[in-house]
């Protein structure tokens, strides 16, 4: 990565990130790329930017789908839940 970017004359990929936030992207990178990942999660505009440039899939954490058993259930709001404040008058 770091190698094709020096050839092609920009270090910083297409980012306004700083040297040391590219030299931490690129070390995730390269630590999923040697794992066998090809799909990357992240909210970091520089991470998507560059993560696209290298041929990552990539999913904003907004976009995981969340599992219905971990969704917000309804709330029991009808009128027979007593109020905490009965509870303590009693």
């Amino acid at each position: 990565m770091t190698r094709r970017a020096h050839k092609e004359g920009d270090l910083r990929a297409g980012t306004d990130a700083t040297r040391a936030q590219l030299r931490f992207d690129r070390q995730i990178l390269a630590i999923a790329r040697v794992q066998g990942e090809d799909h990357v999660y992240t909210d970091d505009g520089n991470m998507r930017t560059f993560a696209k440039n290298e041929r990552f899939h990539v999913t904003g954490i907004q976009d995981v789908p969340l599992p219905s058993s971990n969704r917000q259930t309804d709330l029991p709001l009808s009128g027979d839940t007593p109020s905490p404040e009965s509870d303590s008058n009693e």
